[in-house]
C-alpha cells in the first residue's frame, strides 16, 4: 500500500514538472514601427499603445536629433487629460548621453523597462528629453487617437507633442517616430490545466 501511494504522488510529482507549461520559453517577442519620416520637433512625444492582448513592452527605438538624456514616462490609461498633470504618469526609465544615430534611423535605448499592458486595455506613453533643445522628431499626424500601426498585437494610436517636463499646450496630432519592442504569451499556452495532467495518470481502479 505504502509502495502503490509513493508511486503515485512521484508521478504527479513528475507530472507537475514535465507537464507545467514554462511561460518564459513560450514567450513571444515582437516589434512595430512607426515612421522615421520626421518633419517636426519638440522636446517630447505623447502616445497610446492599445493592447489587443496582453503584452509587456519592453524598451524603444526613437527618432533622435542630438545627444539627449531621455526619459521615459507611463500610465495606463489614454494620455488624454493628463497631458500637464505630472502625477498622474510614473517614470518608467531614464536613459543617459544617448547619441543619436544619422536622420531617418532609429536609436536604440540600451535597456528595456517592461511596462504590461493588460488584454484589451490602453497604454500612455511619455517619451521625451530633458535637453534644453527641441531634439526629438515626430511627424505630422492627420487626426489625434487615430490608429496610425498596428498588427496582430498592439495598435499605436497618434498622439501629441508636449514639451518637457509636461509644459505648454499639446501640439495635436502627432505621429511618435520609432519602434516598439514587446512580448506576449501566445494564446492557448496557458490553457493546459494541471488537474488535466494528474488526472490523465492515475490508474483506473
Amino acid at each position: 500500500m505504502k509502495k502503490t501511494i509513493t508511486l503515485l504522488l512521484m508521478m504527479v510529482l513528475f507530472c507537475r514538472v514535465v507537464g507545467q507549461p514554462d511561460l518564459k520559453a513560450t514567450q513571444s517577442c515582437d516589434s512595430m514601427q512607426t515612421t522615421f519620416a520626421g518633419g517636426n520637433y519638440l522636446r517630447g512625444n505623447m502616445f497610446d499603445i492599445v493592447a489587443l492582448h496582453t503584452v509587456t513592452i519592453k524598451t524603444f527605438e526613437i527618432h533622435l536629433a542630438d545627444t539627449a538624456n531621455i526619459k521615459v514616462y507611463f500610465h495606463l490609461g489614454t494620455y488624454l487629460g493628463t497631458e500637464n498633470i505630472d502625477t498622474a504618469w510614473t517614470l518608467a526609465a531614464t536613459f543617459l548621453h544617448i547619441y543619436p544615430s544619422a536622420f531617418g534611423q532609429p536609436t536604440k535605448l540600451p535597456y528595456n523597462f517592461n511596462k504590461i499592458i493588460p488584454a484589451g486595455q490602453t497604454g500612455a506613453f511619455y517619451v521625451t528629453t530633458t535637453s534644453t533643445s527641441a531634439n526629438l522628431y515626430y511627424s505630422n499626424g492627420t487626426s489625434q487617437g487615430a490608429v496610425y500601426a498596428q498588427n496582430s498585437d498592439v495598435l499605436l494610436l497618434e498622439g501629441c507633442g508636449i514639451d518637457y517636463p509636461f509644459l505648454g499646450t499639446p501640439h495635436t496630432p502627432r505621429i511618435w517616430n520609432g519602434k516598439v519592442k514587446y512580448c506576449y504569451t501566445p494564446v492557448g499556452i496557458d490553457e493546459m490545466s494541471l488537474e488535466t495532467l494528474e488526472s490523465a495518470i492515475y490508474p483506473n481502479p
